[in-house]
Order: structure tokens, then C-alpha cells, then sequence
């Protein structure tokens, strides 16, 4: 992963050019005056010396409070400090995790095998809720068959 550090104004230039070429881009925004930024800094500091290392195609960018405005990325529905957010296909999703580097990467990894085409937890949930349905309808169904036949041999 290629990982941006934005102190001043041309690293957000060159931030701003490159956001735009990646599929996949971890943004995290921070203030200084923040104590949860403070505290969350040392473990984004190792996710970011993970991402270097790691294979995976993707853009690790930290942006500070003071350069979010020139910042060319969506700050829609920003609700507090500090903020990770991930950028694919056109939308966002915000980490709402552990605040850890381990936690943090493992999730990384899941979004970026996810978009290779690996399996999806979710689909497979579904799958299983649609099945216990359709079993609670066969048994309903079983019941109900057995009391009518019931109630006609009653009636004879």
C-alpha cells in the first residue's frame, strides 16, 4: 500500500492527485487538539508502517483538521475526531472498530479480498435465514394438514 502523510499544502496537492487513481483509499482525519486522536495516533503510526510493507493495492492517506478543506475527498456526515474512513467504488464506509492496528488491518483486508471476489459473510447469513424459513413453513404447513385431516374424520 502507498502511504501519504499530509503536512502541508503540497503533499495535499499530491494527495488530491492520487485519490482519484486508486480503487481503494483508508483515509484517517485528526486534530491536535483532540485527547482520542492523541491516544488513537500511536496505533494508526503502526497500521501505517503494516501498509507499507503489505502487498495490497491501496492508498493510506493521514490528513490533519487544518488541510481537510482542501482535502478532495467526500466529508459528508463527519461526525467527530478521529475518523477513519474508507473510500471505494464512488462511496464510503466509516471504521467503526477497534481502535487498533491489527483490528484495523484485518479489516483492510477483508474490503480488498472482498472486492477480488472472495466470499461474503453476508450472503451466506442470508442464506441460512431464507432456509430456517422455509423450514418453519413445512412444519406449519405438516400441522396444519394434520388437523384437517382430523377435524374430516371427525365430521364422518
Amino acid at each position: 500500500m502507498k502511504v501519504k502523510h499530509i503536512g502541508g499544502n503540497r503533499d495535499l496537492e499530491i494527495f488530491n492527485e492520487e485519490f482519484p487513481q486508486h480503487k481503494v483509499v483508508i483515509a484517517g482525519f485528526f486534530a491536535a487538539w483532540c485527547g482520542h486522536c492523541k491516544t488513537f495516533k500511536p496505533e494508526w503510526r503502526k497500521f501505517t508502517d503494516e501498509a507499507e510493507k503489505s502487498p495490497l493495492e491501496a492508498f493510506v492517506a493521514t490528513i490533519p483538521e487544518e488541510h481537510m478543506k482542501g482535502a478532495k475527498c467526500d466529508q459528508t456526515n463527519f461526525q467527530g475526531f478521529p475518523t477513519v474512513r474508507i473510500f471505494k467504488d464512488g462511496g464510503f464506509e466509516d471504521y467503526k472498530g477497534k481502535r487498533e492496528a491489527n483490528a484495523l488491518m484485518d479489516h483492510i483486508k477483508t474490503i480488498l479480498t472482498a472486492q477480488r471476489g472472495g466470499r461474503k459473510k453476508k450472503r451466506h447469513r442470508k442464506r441460512r435465514r431464507t432456509r430456517k424459513k422455509t423450514r418453519r413453513k413445512r412444519r406449519r404447513e405438516r400441522r396444519y394438514k394434520r388437523k384437517t385431516r382430523k377435524r374430516k374424520r371427525r365430521r364422518r
